[in-house]
């Protein structure tokens, strides 16, 4: 289906008026980068904002539990071919700082600027989490469920390129969800917050850069503990950096070095 007709064929499934859309082409030879805003619902009522950046050439299709609001471009004259196979990134914030990744007050958006996609394509998501307190585990079974629907809206996502980030209070759901499927994980990059040392164990294959500064509200002990864990369990696969001078926090400064992005666009899922 052409780009035009696919994005309106989402919009009106949900209800969402598109009269106010921008014209899109009718050949697939044309493609332009978008911004899906809109919601994840899973049955048991747990929902999410959520916003996504598509790159030129990708395509999504809707599914149950991911309701679309909005559909934007995001750069009218940035064509791009049909891709296939680019990885995606799931970025969990804190629900008080949510930004969808184009914004300028997203850690994320150095990348989707043209630049950094045009030399690695990538899905990025971003999802605003609750404050995270979940003996039951509903909101890792929630954000499975996500990174399920993720894999089924986006067909052009390779699955064996999996990234999972996230930042201050949302943190200990990006190491409690990748100990929980790690064999679905490429890596992680959690940063500056919690997590349980006790799940080291699952944890160790999954290549990890773990990052946190002197300056940040959670306490720097809270990365080094889990550092340490799986030094502790012979994990060869992770990573940490820890700032100690300047006055950011460590989630404006991470999306800004060249080496975490390149380390992460190595990372391939193998088998564990």
């Amino acid at each position: 289906m052409a780009a035009g007709r696919l994005v309106r064929t989402l919009l009106l499934l949900f209800g969402v008026s598109v009269a106010s859309l921008p014209a899109f082409s009718e050949d697939d030879s044309v493609r332009l980068p978008l911004l899906v805003t809109g919601r994840f619902a899973d049955s048991a009522g747990y929902e999410l904002r959520v916003s996504a950046y598509l790159p030129a050439g990708i395509s999504a299709e809707p599914t149950e539990t991911l309701l679309v609001d909005r559909v934007q471009q995001v750069d009218s004259d940035r064509f791009g071919p049909v891709r296939r196979s680019v990885p995606v990134l799931l970025c969990l914030v804190p629900e008080a700082e949510y930004a969808s990744p184009i914004s300028d007050r997203s850690p994320y958006r150095p990348l989707v600027l043209r630049e950094a996609q045009e030399a690695n394509p990538i899905v990025v998501a971003v999802a605003a989490i609750p404050p995270f307190d979940d003996e039951s585990g509903h909101s890792v079974s929630a954000m499975i469920q996500l990174l399920d629907d993720l894999l089924a809206a986006i067909p052009d996502v390779d699955p064996g390129r999996v990234y999972l980030t996230g930042y201050a209070a949302a943190t200990a759901l990006v190491w409690r969800l990748a100990a929980s499927v790690p064999h679905r994980v490429a890596a992680a990059v959690p940063i500056s917050g919690s997590g349980d040392p006790g799940d080291a164990r699952r944890l160790a294959g999954v290549p990890i850069w773990a990052l946190h500064a002197t300056v940040d509200p959670a306490p720097v002990l809270a990365s080094r503990e889990m550092v340490a864990a799986l030094w502790a369990v012979g994990s060869h696969r992770i990573r940490y950096t820890e700032y100690k001078r300047g006055g950011a926090h460590s989630w404006e400064r991470a999306w800004e070095d060249p080496l975490l992005v390149s380390w992460l666009f190595s990372q391939f899922r193998t088998r564990r």
